[in-house]
């Protein structure tokens, strides 16, 4: 059973509080729905569901991060939506105050806990613009992978001091996994490849001849564009310490950002 307690306009969208018989890791739990902010109030008369409608809608995605901090005093939930203007999916990462949602549920305080949004990430290339997020274990910041205008995703690291994104990966790789510690990072990775090398199918670097039993179409006609969405490329495990790079899958090597 669920009780409406409220709603305000954030951004582009209304986020919606209701009272639910559940519970949160750090106490009394708050449902949270996010509408398009032109479409719906509780005061309007009913509508028509549009295809608009559900393109912009903001929804938890079909992987839904929703994460508390170590400490239960904070909480981040990560946002999709479709952009029609700039043909993107966006992703919004938003920060609730725990403590204020439990008294608002346990008490009904007038004011409506209000959300901060953190980051803002839109991209053209399918999936989720930011994806696992990982708190600290002082609660004090938090990484994640996102992308932007390139199909890489970068490791990024933001402090709730300063709220400023902050790249660890170099640019150039696309980051599949990570672990993150204070100020060191490590994670695996796979070199991008440019749009005119994924549909390359004749070069130097390609064989004019091979046989293609057991080989798919695609696999023969552009290699480099199967490989990456087979995920056949290797990962090279890398290790960030205070900006400092260093690949341990080749000896010697290290890259400042």
């Amino acid at each position: 059973m669920l009780e409406f307690l409220g709603w305000r306009r954030a951004g582009k969208g209304k986020i919606f509080l209701r009272r639910c018989h559940t519970r949160f890791p750090a106490g009394a739990a708050v449902c949270i729905l996010l509408l398009p902010s032109s479409q719906v109030s509780p005061q309007s008369p009913s509508q028509l569901f549009t295809v608009r409608d559900s393109i912009q809608l903001q929804t938890f995605g079909e992987n839904p991060e929703i994460v508390p901090s170590p400490d239960r005093r904070h909480l981040i939930v990560r946002t999709t939506r479709g952009r029609l203007d700039t043909n993107q999916i966006e992703s919004t990462l938003w920060l609730f105050d725990l403590q204020a949602i439990q008294q608002f549920a346990a008490i009904g305080s007038p004011k409506i806990p209000e959300p901060e949004p953190l980051v803002r990430m839109a991209t053209a290339f399918g999936g989720d613009a930011i994806s696992n997020v990982h708190w600290a274990g002082d609660s004090q910041s938090f990484a994640f992978l996102g992308r932007g205008d390139s199909r890489e995703r970068r490791l990024i690291v933001m402090n709730l001091g300063d709220r400023r994104p902050n790249p660890l990966s170099l640019p150039g790789q696309d980051v599949t996994r990570f672990d993150w510690h204070e100020n060191v990072a490590v994670y695996t990775a796979t070199a991008m490849v440019g749009e005119s090398e994924l549909y390359q199918s004749a070069g130097a670097l390609l064989p004019d001849i091979q046989t293609g039993t057991g080989s798919s179409l695609e696999m023969l006609l552009y290699p480099e564009q199967a490989k990456q969405s087979l995920g056949l490329r290797p990962d090279l495990l890398w290790k960030v310490r205070d900006g400092a790079a260093q690949c341990y899958c080749r000896p010697n090597y290290s890259a400042k950002r």
